[in-house]
């Protein structure tokens, strides 16, 4: 809304506001909100509790514009006593967001460690070789892992390694299992020595398959490390161990072992 005076033009902002003419200027004051006053291309905003007053006079017959003034305040009480429905309504105090609690996750069931080893030992077999790996990992972590679960837990990342072909970290692995003198250090043991033979470190691979036969020669693992030691000295050349290490196969409870054993004495 515009309202002309002889001496400006008011632009309304707000609500509650009042505008007086006499012969000498014009007065705007306003009580609430904002009233826009222009002259001669020039404006000023007056706002809530401020008044103006523009008159002809010599100091203001130029394109200028005076600087509202504070007013009275019990003007502008009484002019927002004539506009009651104007008033502010009192402000209720904004309801109090409840605070959000966040639902404890469910609690997964812990795996004994039998049980997380088995899970390990399946995700290998199964091809999930990352799985494995990190399962294995936090296994050999957990402090109520019984000893003899960790030697069967120690060997599985040397699997893992071989499957993923990082056999350099494999054949680490089964060394440091295989130097511990525990219950799977024979098996380890029987590991490097064929993984070793495979990478054609022939000294590794004959320490290792001898730590075998140095606890048993008469179970599975002590024949099949002797078949092993076996095969490693012939390629070697050393003739006189070669003979007693295929003469002593020759009583393996493998017939299978017992005829490679018997076809290696009858070669010239």
């Amino acid at each position: 809304m515009v309202i002309q005076t002889p001496h400006f033009e008011a632009i309304v902002r707000g609500t509650i506001f009042v505008i007086s003419v006499d012969s000498e200027g014009s007065s705007l004051s306003v009580a609430e909100g904002k009233v826009e006053a222009r002259r001669r291309g020039k404006s000023i905003m007056v706002r809530s509790g401020e008044s103006v007053r523009i008159t002809d006079t010599p100091d203001t017959a130029e394109d200028t514009i005076v600087t509202p003034q504070p007013a009275e305040q019990s003007a502008i009480d009484a002019l927002k006593g004539l506009f009651p429905e104007h008033q502010a309504a009192p402000v209720s105090p904004a309801p109090k967001t409840p605070k959000m609690t966040a639902s404890p996750a469910p609690n997964r069931p812990v795996l004994s460690p039998r049980a997380q080893l088995t899970s390990a030992r399946k995700a290998w077999l199964d091809g999930r070789l990352v799985g494995a790996e990190t399962q294995i990992t936090n296994l050999l972590k957990r402090a109520d892992l019984e000893p003899n679960l960790q030697d069967d837990a120690r060997l599985l990342p040397a699997s893992i390694y071989r499957a993923q072909g990082n056999l350099k970290e494999a054949l680490v692995d089964l060394e440091v299992v295989a130097a511990l003198k525990r219950s799977q250090s024979r098996v380890a043991a029987f590991e490097l020595g064929r993984l070793a033979l495979e990478q054609g470190r022939v000294g590794t691979a004959e320490r290792a398959l001898r730590q075998v036969l140095e606890v048993s020669e008469n179970d599975v693992l002590g024949e099949e490390a002797r078949f092993a030691l076996c095969q490693l000295l012939t390629e070697q050349g050393s003739s006189d161990e070669t003979m007693g290490c295929w003469e002593a196969l020759q009583d393996a409870s493998d017939p299978s072992l017992r005829e490679k054993a018997r076809r290696a004495l009858e070669k010239p």
